[in-house]
């Protein structure tokens, strides 16, 4: 290792001899860009050379301590495959917590019709696995898997009713009918028709067992409206659901079998069944303020078996929202640095990967950009001033990202990666912005790299090149 380190130290020192011998030939500009770069680079090889720490691996995500630590070579060398595990940051009654997507229900999990807010595509929400909706395109009619927060209720969709206990479905609209089954804590029904009270409903894989069940043990639409629009009327302020009916703001009562269409709120969660350690109990309103997706690592690893990680270092923080650091270079230059990138023109506006995502528009002060939290992405900077930070792209300078990049897109390409059947672990390892709005980005597994070019010009880039 000491040996790695010297070496590093000299060839660096190689590059300043050259970098000197040439500064009177430069102009203004490139001589700070160029200065810039050779201190990043300094201090990201040393980091690079240093030990790794050893990694918390774990039985289960939802393990509260580790079984073990190893390193970070080791755990990849026998990886399996990828899981991602999404949590939101709730509120109720003034206490803030993490909450587990499993435990709660939102607007989009008891919507049917719903569009794709990029593509304006309508889609049907069949189901919904771990973020991701198995959906069937109206249009084409081919099914397809999309990431939930990409898509948006529809106005004049009634949605589908979601039982938080396991509840009878009758064969007549009364209690003392027979029931034809029990409907699944969770198991998505689609609503047919609403009769005080109750509602006709059918599983939305298996429509043809049709029967009916008490909206009292159901989480519907309804329940999340901020304004309906009953038949022959105007929009109307929502106060609540009352069993059949919607009590309005101005004191009117609203039966749903009137209502055309609603509005409902996404910043809105409802707990699908008694939290204890929560002290929440069910169908109690939870306020979602943000969410958070964390990757986890599968590996077989010897002597433990199957055990879970994160290629992330950072844990959970306490549910408060992390501010924004404010450094200098100096202080940069003291952190774990994984990645930088300038404007090619402007050498003052840059972008900084060490321990979270850094911008500076002047050279001296770089300020955190808090969407990515203490994440570490390769980064790059475009002619036009756009920021490439990992899979997303900003074309506000940093105000705003979204993915430009796909993962299920990327796999999807080339179906005869036999390297990736066997090693799933794949990773974007460097950003390099071209002209005409395009970019380049370089993908590895572990085993090959592959360099690949698409267009995030009007969002996610559909379209991906080999090269």
């Amino acid at each position: 290792m000491v040996t790695e380190i010297v070496g590093t130290i000299a060839g660096l020192a190689s590059s300043a001899v050259v970098f000197s011998a040439n500064l009177n030939r430069m102009p203004t500009k490139k001589i700070f860009q160029s200065a810039m770069i050779l201190c990043f680079s300094l201090k990201v090889s040393l980091t690079l050379a240093a030990t790794n720490p050893g990694i918390y691996f774990y039985l289960t995500p939802e393990s509260s301590f580790p079984s073990g630590q190893a390193h970070r070579g080791d755990l990849e060398k026998y990886s399996l495959k990828e899981h991602q595990r999404m949590q939101f940051l709730g509120q109720r009654a003034g206490i803030k917590f993490w909450i587990s997507p499993d435990e709660i229900t939102r607007d989009i999990d008891v919507a049917f019709r719903v569009m794709d807010v990029r593509s304006k595509t309508i889609y049907w929400i069949l189901e919904i696995d771990h973020g991701v909706a198995k959906t069937y395109n109206e249009a084409t009619g081919l099914q397809e898997k999309i990431d939930v927060e990409s898509l948006t209720p529809l106005a004049d969709d009634l949605g589908v009713a979601i039982p938080y206990l396991q509840i009878p479905i009758r064969q007549e609209a009364s209690w003392k009918s027979e029931t034809l089954y029990r409907a699944q804590n969770s198991e998505r029904l689609r609503i047919l028709r609403v009769e005080g009270d109750w509602v006709l409903v059918s599983p939305l894989l298996a429509p043809e067992k049709k029967g009916w069940a008490e909206l009292s043990g159901l989480i519907t639409r309804f329940d999340f409206a901020t304004h309906v629009l009953p038949i022959g009327q105007k929009w109307t302020e929502v106060q609540h659901r009352r069993g059949g009916e919607i009590l309005t703001v101005s004191g009117s009562v609203v039966p749903l079998k009137n209502i055309r269409a609603l509005i409902t709120e996404a910043e809105k969660g409802l707990a699908l069944r008694n939290l204890k350690t929560l002290n929440i109990p069910a169908r109690a309103p939870i306020d979602l303020i943000k969410p958070k997706s964390k990757e986890w690592i599968e590996s077989n690893f010897p002597g433990h078996g199957r055990v879970f990680w994160k290629r992330e270092a950072d844990e959970w923080q306490d549910p408060e929202e992390i501010k924004p650091m404010i450094l200098s270079t100096e202080g940069i230059l003291k952190r774990s640095i994984t990645s930088v990138g300038f404007h090619p023109k402007e050498a003052q506006f840059g972008l900084a990967s060490a321990e979270g995502i850094f911008m500076t528009r002047d050279g001296f002060i770089w300020e955190q950009l808090p969407f990515f939290e203490r994440k570490d992405y390769p980064v790059a900077v475009s002619e036009e001033g756009h920021l490439f930070v990992g899979p997303y792209c900003s074309t506000d300078q940093g105000i705003s990202f979204f993915p430009y990049l796909k993962w299920e897109s990327i796999s999807k390409l080339d179906q005869e990666w036999s390297s990736l059947r066997h090693h799933p672990i794949l990773r974007l390892i460097h950003i390099e912005p071209l002209k005409k709005q395009e970019v380049r980005i370089v993908l590895n597994n572990g085993l090959r790299t592959w360099r690949m070019k698409g267009s995030p010009r009007y969002g996610a880039a559909q379209v991906w090149s080999f090269e």
